[in-house]
């Protein structure tokens, strides 16, 4: 026959690694929770010549956990309904947004012109014409007296990676997510990413929004 106090000892043996099992689990959901938070509120760090762009990346143990975050931020906001749309099914998930900015200056040739008699004065107004074919942007422009055609195309490359960076024994390990514009014209306005925690058999997903700006010979921007 079993001794009785064995019994209560063992039950109670149970009910204390239990405890502690889900006070742990617990404190390690609040870490988590506070670390989403603080990555929520970083801000975009630049390289000197502004080609990387680097942030902290928003580790969620649950989806849920990053679809309740509430938060003013538009980016993040934008980020929470790329989430949302996919229901359930993402690992991972970033979003950016680029600007690009070229200025150039190319010769540019006359050809042909327009010819316009008022009265008996002939007014001659003479097209000009430029056009260029660069690494990063291939593009024409023609003018006239009264309009401007152009054909612009802007060429850019990323690379984001992922990593905790250099150890610090001061610091936290915080996973970080860099963008690298092989365009050197171009600079990152908006960078977010979410993680979750648990990624089995689920999908990454990267979205990145570009917007190129030119100048014309004559010195005038054009979209």
């Amino acid at each position: 026959m079993k001794d009785p106090k064995n019994i209560a000892l063992l039950a109670l043996s149970v009910a204390v690694f239990i405890l502690l099992w889900f006070g742990c689990n617990q404190r390690k959901t609040r870490i988590m929770h506070d670390q989403m938070y603080i990555a929520a509120m970083d801000s975009i760090s630049y390289s000197e010549d502004s080609t990387f762009a680097s942030i902290k990346a928003i580790v969620a143990q649950s989806e849920k956990d990053f679809l309740r975050m509430h938060t003013q931020d538009s980016t993040i906001q934008k980020l929470q309904e790329v989430v949302k749309d996919y229901k359930g099914k993402l690992a991972s998930a970033t979003i950016s947004r680029t600007e690009t900015v070229e200025i150039g200056t190319t010769i540019a040739t006359i050809k042909g012109s327009d010819t316009i008699i008022h009265n008996d004065t002939v007014y001659i107004y003479p097209k000009y014409s430029t056009q260029w074919n660069d690494k990063w942007s291939i593009g024409s422009i023609t003018a006239t007296k009264d309009s401007i055609a152009r054909s612009i195309k802007v060429i850019n490359e990323f690379q984001f990676t992922t990593g905790y960076g250099p150890w610090n024994p001061f610091k936290k390990k915080q996973l970080t997510i860099t963008m690298h514009n092989l365009n050197p014209n171009t600079v990152t306005q908006e960078l977010r990413t979410y993680v979750l925690k648990k990624s089995e058999k689920r999908l990454g997903l990267s979205i990145n929004v570009g917007y190129g700006i030119m100048l014309s010979p004559d010195g005038r921007m054009h979209h």
